[in-house]
Order: structure tokens, then sequence, then C-alpha cells
């Protein structure tokens, strides 16, 4: 997660977080819930897919 987002400061290993990114890989957002997360795509007009 550090890689893609420098910005975010040390968090705790227990926490779930949720990522958008870009279909090339670079990254758009970063949320602390599932709903977050597919609300900014919904304003953005993106298209949510799951990868795991």
């Amino acid at each position: 997660m550090a890689a893609l987002f420098p910005e975010v400061p040390p968090i705790q290993d227990s926490t779930t977080l949720w990522a958008l990114l870009n279909a090339d890989g670079t990254p758009i957002l970063l949320a602390d819930s599932r709903e977050a997360a597919l609300a900014n795509a919904f304003e953005h007009d993106l298209e949510m897919v799951s990868v795991h």
C-alpha cells in the first residue's frame, strides 16, 4: 500500500481499506469502507470491478 499511496501514514495491520485504482493501476482513492469507494466511483462515472 505504501507504494501506491505514499502519503498515507502508518496504519495498524488489522485495518481494512478499499482502494480504487485506474485500469492501468494508477491509484485514485483509498477509503475505509467499500461504500465510500463505490460512491466515489459512481460520482466520477467509473465502472467498478473486483480484483483479488
